[in-house]
Parts: structure tokens; sequence; C-alpha cells
């Protein structure tokens, strides 16, 4: 069951004890929190140079293919050496760990809204193979994919 579903079934039975006049409970019910999959196009774009807004459009854009780090310099016409200066001082990390979390964040939403196997959504997400798309998912989440699904589904939980 979803963080939600159950969130909305124990105030259920909450309303109901309290119209049955049963005392609410006298310690705090804590519901683990669900899964939040922030959409792409709500991140990646805050950032003020005009460079990195375009890298980080062109890694969005082009995350599920081929993309490698020489492309992307290709395609902003910039030396890589300014193109990693710009991610360290902006962002904080290299063009390689933003490009494996923007493919890892399509990985968590093709994981949470469908039921395609890994190796497709390896595949769909950019990731060269299964084993490669697992650990950089497990490194990038703390996660692997599955308990990663079963999680954001509420299996086990």
């Amino acid at each position: 069951m979803a963080a939600g579903d159950r969130l909305g079934a124990l105030a259920g039975q909450w309303v109901q004890a309290l119209l049955e006049n049963e005392l609410p409970p006298e310690v705090p019910q804590l519901v683990q929190p669900g899964l939040v999959v922030v959409r792409q196009s709500t991140t990646l774009t805050a950032v003020d140079d005009a460079d990195l807004r375009r890298a980080l459009h062109y890694l969005r854009e082009n995350a599920g293919g081929e993309v490698t780090i020489e492309s992307l310099c290709a395609a902003l016409r910039l030396s890589r050496r300014s193109l990693e200066r710009k991610f360290a001082a902006s962002l904080r990390c290299t063009p390689w760990e933003m490009l494996c979390r923007v493919r890892t964040q399509t990985a968590k939403r093709l994981l949470v809204e469908t039921d395609l196997p890994m190796t497709l959504i390896a595949e769909r997400s950019g990731f060269a193979d299964p084993a490669r798309f697992s650990v950089v998912f497990r490194r990038e989440i703390g996660k692997s994919p599955n308990e990663f699904r079963r999680f954001a589904r509420g299996v086990g939980t």
C-alpha cells in the first residue's frame, strides 16, 4: 500500500474511532513517508550560467542515448576543462556525475511508474548494461533497483 493510501486508511480509522467516542491514541502514530519522485522538468535548470543550463538541458534530453562527456562538450562548443570547472563551481559535481544522476532519475521514474523488467529500464535510462545500471543506481540511491521499486510501491514496508 502506498504511503498516501496508508495515511488515508489510518485517518479513516481515527475518524471512525472518534465517532464511536473512543479516545485518540496516546502516542503519536508514525507513517513512513512515501517516495517523492522529482520530475526532471523541476530540476537541473536553476543555475545562473547559460552554458550550464544548456549542458543540463542536453543531458536531460539525451541521457537515454549514448551520451559522452566529449559529445556534450562538442554540442556546447566548450572545452572539457571549462565545462568541468563550471560544474565544480556551481553544482559541486562533475559532468559525468550529473549524467549518472539524470539517468538514475529516469530509472527511478520508470521503476515507480512501470512494470518494465530491469534490462529495459537500464536500456531506456541510458545505461550500457543492467549490471552497470545496478551499480550506479545503488551508489546514487543507496538501494538496488529492485529494493527501490518495492519500497516505492510500499511492498514489505
